[in-house]
């Protein structure tokens, strides 16, 4: 039986707030094999840190969470279908066995198995316990590493606010966080919203639903005390925003 490419945790009270985690898992699939313990805890599989603070922010606001089950190997939930690296054949210098001489029908089965399905639940997701709030407000979180590729300057974001169609909830969160902490935050960066790497944002939310994906520095949210601070000061921003 085909796993599931998703988990799902509805809020036991109401609430306008959804938070979504694309890159939440380094779980491969067993017809993949299995990753090295070192690459299993490497950012090529998962975004470090993010589901854990999706999951304290969910309970803190209190929020909807959905989360992709699936490493991002596998396929890239947060890239259109028809992009060259939904499917990486290499990622940050390793070379993925699994992707490799992929036919065009490969490519279709895995995109039907694992991409399909996750959009098509968040899609019922949202449909179901956002498109008719009033106040409603869908929050994407992602991490990012300190350097890129290591040799390169650290970068110097500690959280990262990215907005395409939204400019106004980037705009008040970023005022939020300038007023109340010391956090160095980029507008676009260290990634811009405006890329082939937005497709949740863009295919779910769009001019729709007021919407922010957040990029958090990995190493503030590496360990436990990190994401629960983390998940504190984003509940408190996102509470302060909308009260």
């Amino acid at each position: 039986m085909p796993m599931q490419t998703y988990t799902f945790i509805p809020s036991l009270t109401p609430t306008p707030f959804l938070v979504v985690c694309d890159h939440a898992s380094a779980v491969l699939p067993d017809e993949f094999g299995v990753l090295s313990p070192e690459d299993s805890a490497r950012h090529i599989s998962h975004d470090i840190g993010a589901a854990a603070v999706t999951t304290l922010l969910g309970n803190a606001l209190p929020a909807h969470a959905f989360l992709a089950n699936v490493s991002r190997l596998v396929v890239d939930l947060n890239r259109d279908v028809d992009c060259d690296d939904v499917i990486p054949h290499i990622s940050d210098g390793t070379v993925l066995p699994f992707n490799q001489n992929l036919s065009d029908a490969d490519r279709a089965v895995r995109l039907l198995r694992y991409h399909l399905p996750y959009h098509l639940a968040l899609r019922d997701v949202v449909n179901t316990h956002l498109i008719h709030q009033q106040q409603a407000m869908a929050i994407l979180i992602h991490s990012f590493t300190p350097c890129l590729a290591c040799a390169d300057q650290p970068r110097p974001w500690e959280i990262g606010l990215l907005w395409r169609d939204d400019e106004a909830t980037a705009k008040q969160l970023h005022a939020w966080l300038k007023a109340n902490t010391n956090y160095v935050v980029g507008d676009n960066e260290p990634y811009t919203a405006f890329s082939e790497a937005s497709y949740t944002m863009r295919n779910h939310f769009g001019n729709t639903i007021p919407h922010i994906a957040i990029e958090l520095r990995q190493d503030l949210i590496a360990d436990e005390a990190g994401q629960q601070k983390m998940a504190g000061v984003l509940a408190r921003a996102f509470s302060e925003l909308k009260g």
